[in-house]
């Protein structure tokens, strides 16, 4: 299929995800110009991006790797997750072989390089889009450099193990856990045993670490957690009242 037929059927939805906005703006300006591209969300983090995403469909992201609050690792792993139909391709001004490769094997699905042409940058997203993967000189190289690659398995967690997890990250003790989900302070530590064997850690200090790593968790300030207590407490309260009201 020539590029020129592509053109005529569906858009290719497009975001973008880079934190300098004139570098943003520019990209944006020149791929809306592309027939068989639509450029559906402008966002300068990972986050944005994310929180975007429900109100978006998209088919292609272009990610930038070092931005603010999410970078791109973090939102590489939650896009291969919980969104493993898009595409996405990396866009960064580092390209070491041994980078290029980790995030291939993270589920990226091309590489660019921030001096790319914008022909460049249009032929790999069409390529992701319709074969799947972009090759390019600086992947070649770290394929044969470094090997065949793999892309990672996707660690699946239940909604309550993922709660537990992030109330880990953020620091609760099991006995405070058990009172937010709410269960015994037993299944806790038993749902604990099991993520990290599921993450392969031995230590909480390393299960955090490696959280925030692969993008499962998000660090939060110390307000935004007490205000997520104060919250929880608060549902609680009601509750509890509309349990005595029941029985009145």
């Amino acid at each position: 299929m020539t590029k020129e037929l592509i053109k005529t059927t569906n858009q290719i939805r497009l975001a973008i995800v880079e934190d300098h906005p004139v570098v943003l703006s520019g990209l944006a300006t020149h791929l809306k110009r592309e027939a068989g591209i639509k450029v559906v969300i402008e966002a300068q983090d990972g986050l944005e991006l994310l929180n975007s995403l429900h109100l978006n469909e998209v088919d292609i992201v272009l990610l930038d790797l070092e931005m603010p609050r999410m970078n791109g690792i973090q939102t590489l792993n939650q896009l291969c997750r919980n969104h493993s139909r898009i595409g996405v391709i990396i866009f960064s001004i580092h390209q070491d072989e041994e980078t290029v490769f980790e995030l291939l094997k993270l589920g990226a699905k091309g590489f660019l390089n921030k001096s790319s042409s914008f022909d460049e940058i249009i032929d790999a997203i069409f390529n992701v889009q319709y074969k799947g993967f972009h090759s390019s000189e600086i992947i070649a190289k770290a394929i044969n450099k470094l090997g065949t690659y793999k892309q990672k398995e996707v660690i699946v967690f239940e909604e309550r193990e993922t709660k537990i997890l992030e109330l880990i990250c953020d620091g609760l003790l099991s006995s405070e856990i058990a009172l937010r989900i709410p269960c015994s302070k037993k299944l806790v530590d038993l749902i604990r045993s099991r993520i990290m064997k599921k993450m392969g850690v031995s230590t909480i200090a390393s299960l955090v670490r490696k959280s925030i790593h692969l993008g499962y968790y998000i660090p939060k300030s110390d307000d935004q957690i007490f205000m997520e207590k104060q919250m929880e407490e608060n549902q609680r309260v009601i509750r509890r009242q509309n349990r005595l009201r029941k029985k009145e």
